[in-house]
C-alpha cells in the first residue's frame, strides 16, 4: 500500500514539477500585489509516542490547492491557504492489524503474518505564511497551520480462505485539532520542506522532511 501511495504521489509531484518549470508564477513577486497560487508536497514522517505495534515512520502528502498571497514589500509576501488538504499515513508493523473493539486497538493477526494496516489522518488546514526573497532564485517560507483532522483505519489480512480488506472509523472523537509548523527553502519553484506537528492525533507529534513544488 505504501509503495502504491508513494508512486502515485511521486507521479503527481513530477507532473506539477514540469508544470512549474514552465510557469514560474508562484514566488516570483509580480508587480501586482495580489496573487493566487498553489503547491504540492511529499514527505517522510517520523512519529513520536506511537503505541506498541506501530511503526514510527510514515508518509505525508500536502496539497495546497488554493493560496492567496499579498506582497507587502518588494521582497516579502504574506499568504493564507484557502484550500489545503494534508494526509499523513501511519503504518503498523507486519502481522499487526487494528481492532474495532476497542476502536484502534492493535493486535497480532491470528493467521496472516503478512497482514498489514495503516491509519490515515486527513487534515483540512489553513496555513498562514510569510515568504522572504533573498535573490532572483532563492526564497524561504514559514507557515503556522492550524487545522481539523479526521482519522480512519485500514486493514488488509487473510483469515481462513478469505482475503479481508476493511476500513472503519470511530463515531466519537474521530476529529481533532491539529497544528503544524512548516518551513520551506525555495530554489525557483522547487523547495525543501521541514515540518513539525506538535499537536497531532492521540497526543502524537510528527517531524517531517520532504520536497515541495509550486504551480
Amino acid at each position: 500500500m505504501m509503495k502504491k501511495l508513494f508512486a502515485l504521489a511521486a507521479t503527481a509531484f513530477l507532473s506539477l514539477s514540469a508544470l512549474a518549470q514552465t510557469s514560474y508564477n508562484y514566488y516570483k513577486f509580480h508587480d501586482t500585489p495580489w496573487n493566487i497560487a498553489g503547491r504540492i508536497g511529499i514527505s517522510y514522517n517520523i512519529v513520536n509516542n506511537v503505541p506498541e505495534g506501530m511503526s514510527r515512520s510514515g508518509l505525508g502528502l500536502d496539497f495546497c490547492l488554493l493560496e492567496g498571497q499579498y506582497m507587502i514589500t518588494r521582497n516579502s509576501i504574506v499568504s493564507v491557504g484557502l484550500l489545503d488538504l494534508q494526509m499523513d499515513f501511519r503504518y503498523l508493523q507486519k502481522g499487526k492489524i487494528f481492532g474495532s473493539i476497542p476502536m484502534g486497538f492493535i493486535y497480532k493477526a491470528d493467521e496472516d503474518s503478512r497482514a498489514k494496516a495503516h491509519l490515515r489522518d486527513f487534515v483540512f488546514s489553513f496555513p498562514i505564511g510569510y515568504t522572504q526573497r533573498f535573490s532572483s532564485q532563492w526564497a524561504a517560507s514559514f507557515f503556522v497551520a492550524p487545522g481539523l483532522g479526521l482519522i480512519r483505519y485500514y486493514n488488509d489480512y487473510i483469515a481462513g480462505d478469505v482475503h479481508y480488506t476493511d476500513n472503519f472509523y470511530p463515531i466519537h472523537e474521530r476529529t481533532g485539532f491539529r497544528l503544524d509548523l512548516k518551513a520551506i527553502v525555495w530554489y525557483e519553484d522547487m523547495g525543501l520542506t521541514l515540518r513539525y506537528q506538535p499537536i497531532g492525533h492521540n497526543k502524537q507529534s510528527t517531524f517531517s522532511v520532504g520536497l515541495a513544488v509550486c504551480y
